[in-house]
């Protein structure tokens, strides 16, 4: 199982949070493996009873009252690839040197896009970008959206956080993801040219190599 999560709501909040729901959800996962067909379920599910618990330590202490996480999960049984994306975290896959983004932000300027408001290019500079419209704990019940496909050996698998994409473009990601031979040298690659380019926001990078049937 790999993950990337982004707290929101404050400083502590959102470091609790995020804590909160990558141990729920760890907790929860471990309790037996599931068969193949199970997998999207019990991960759709495990991130859901994660967010009703940060949800209810929200709930139950003021000071923590609003928190919240965005959060990417992918699990990978054999070449079977699951994604389960809340908030404005990021899967992306690489095959063959063609990027694809495989998860879409829950997010206002997305919203705007679907109505016609905003248009793509106006991402960039779109002043509340930031802005998301789902996270974990922010209400009561939370489902994820999932992502199922078929990998194939030589792909790269790229999760990460908004620190990481509001720096870096796809195409700027792409050249990264083909740059480096080894994910833990292109980890620290991408760490570096989005610092270089202001980091203006904490980053989590996740790489992960398809090189034989796990």
């Amino acid at each position: 199982m790999l993950g990337v999560y982004d707290g929101c709501g404050g400083r502590s909040g959102g470091g609790i949070a995020s804590e909160m729901a990558a141990r729920a959800i760890r907790e929860e996962l471990s309790l037996g493996a599931p068969c193949r067909s199970d997998i999207a379920a019990r991960l759709a599910l495990a991130v859901e009873n994660a967010g009703h618990r940060v949800f209810a330590a929200a709930t139950a202490d003021t000071l923590l009252c609003g928190m919240g996480t965005a959060a990417t999960l992918a699990s990978i049984v054999g070449f079977r690839l699951d994604v389960a994306q809340v908030g404005d975290t990021r899967a992306y896959l690489l095959r063959g040197g063609a990027l694809r983004r495989l998860t879409r932000d829950h997010s206002l300027f997305n919203d705007l896009l679907d109505a016609g408001e905003v248009r793509p290019e106006d991402e960039a500079t779109f002043v509340h970008r930031g802005v998301i419209t789902k996270a974990l704990g922010t209400t009561e019940r939370t489902s994820p959206t999932m992502t199922t496909l078929d990998l194939e050996l030589g792909d790269r698998l790229l999760l990460c956080s908004d620190g990481v994409t509001v720096h870096l473009d796809d195409v700027a990601l792409g050249g990264i993801l083909r740059g480096a031979v080894a994910p833990d040298r292109c980890c620290r690659d991408l760490v570096a040219e989005t610092y270089r380019r202001g980091a203006s926001d904490n980053l989590t990078v996740v790489i992960a190599d398809v090189r034989s049937e796990s």
